[in-house]
């Protein structure tokens, strides 16, 4: 699907009504002018219902956040209280898939090492006789 390029502006005092439309605030976002031929894709999105934002447009302009608006996200209880939710909520399969690339045993440091030397014998075996310095632990 290819993503549209728009873009959604803060709202100063005067909006040119006939270039732009106004997204009234919402979720803790503040109002917003779009192009006319971009709200069907807002709203289609689920970003924007009855010319406001919705809840999900707040996760969204988290990550494509207007720069007019200045938020700080990382001390927005909104923004830590769906970090905390994604935290707890998350599925059992990819918790431990996470686990598992987080956790390293002590086969992986021995995995590693054994590469590691390889690569040195190899190096030595291609270096004409000069001397190849080993890896270090």
């Amino acid at each position: 699907m290819a993503v549209p390029d728009f873009s959604v502006r803060r709202i100063r005092e005067e909006v040119d009504t006939l270039t732009s439309l106004v997204i009234k605030p919402g979720y803790g976002l503040g109002s917003a002018g779009v192009d006319q031929d971009v709200l069907p894709d807002l709203q289609s999105l689920g970003l924007v219902e009855n010319g406001r934002w919705k809840a999900l447009a707040e996760t969204f302009l988290w990550c494509e956040q207007p720069r007019e608006w200045a938020l700080e996200i990382t001390t927005d209880p909104h923004f830590t209280a769906a970090g905390d939710r994604a935290c707890t909520v998350i599925p059992e399969d990819v918790r431990a898939e996470l686990t598992n690339l987080a956790t390293i045993t002590e086969e992986n440091v021995a995995s590693l090492l054994r590469f590691r030397l390889s690569r040195h014998d190899m190096l030595e075996a291609h270096s004409d006789g000069k001397p190849v310095r080993p890896p270090t632990r």
